[in-house]
């Protein structure tokens, strides 16, 4: 049996998604400090959810990952965080099992990975006419075209 099938050495198992969560918020502060800074004339009011195939085509490859690894964590988190709304404090574990039962179940609303989404993008807006269409709508799409094709 080889040392690396059995799973990740992880000191506190329940906190493995916790430390994905991190990671795409980190991601997502990261993508947007760094496309900030890729776009000197943006304005100051220019917000993510703004952001078009144009912005997007201005990305490095590293920052079109922070964007969408922030973008897919987001989404997931976005999706979990409906668990929280029953308490009155913040439970952090229990975000992090329903995060987890999401993905055991195949039950997320974005469930393809990052590389997924970032070549129907990369696709989606070598056409021209596509590029005044915000982000997160190309994404919406792809996706919906994606959980058709696949479920």
């Amino acid at each position: 049996m080889s040392k690396f099938s059995r799973g990740p050495r992880w000191p506190f198992p329940g906190l493995t998604t916790f430390a994905a969560l991190g990671l795409g918020v980190t991601g997502t502060l990261a993508g947007y400090v760094l496309a900030s800074e890729a776009s000197p004339g943006a304005e100051a009011a220019d917000h993510p959810i703004e952001w078009d195939g144009h912005r997007w085509s201005e990305f490095s490859p590293q920052e079109k990952g922070a964007f969408l690894g922030g973008f897919l964590a987001g989404a997931a988190a976005s999706q979990a965080y409906g668990v929280l709304l029953e308490d009155t404090v913040f439970d952090a574990e229990a975000l992090g099992e329903r995060l987890a039962g999401l993905r055991s179940e195949d039950a997320l609303n974005f469930p393809f990975g990052l590389n997924i989404y970032h070549a129907r993008l990369h696709d989606y807006y070598f056409y021209i006419d596509r590029r005044e269409r915000p982000i997160y709508r190309a994404i919406s799409e792809l996706n919906f075209q994606l959980q058709k094709k696949h479920y």
